[in-house]
């Protein structure tokens, strides 16, 4: 697939970027490599493989969902605290 300089045009402007002819040029020929290169990808031998959702076949560590008082380390970590509530200044006089 090759992108026209009316569509890398669009791409760059999509993308805020301001790109002058010789830039413009330059972008045409990396996005063919990218295009050549994933059209090869494409062309790999992969019937007969199984599809992995992770590489080493980890699934998520799960941990028991128990409540917490979050207060306490809350307040532990601020400037100031009084009976577990965060203590700040007056913002408007």
């Amino acid at each position: 697939m090759k992108l026209s300089t009316a569509q890398l045009r669009q791409l760059a402007a999509l993308a805020r970027l301001e790109l002058d002819d010789g830039q413009l040029r330059a972008l045409e020929g990396d996005f063919a490599r990218m295009m050549a290169m994933a059209e090869q990808i494409q062309q790999a031998p992969t019937a007969g493989l199984d599809g992995l959702s992770h590489v080493h076949g980890h699934g998520l560590a799960l941990r028991a969902d128990e409540p917490a008082d979050a207060g306490a380390n809350l307040a532990a970590g601020a400037v100031a605290h009084r009976d577990g509530m965060v203590v700040v200044p007056p913002v408007i006089d």
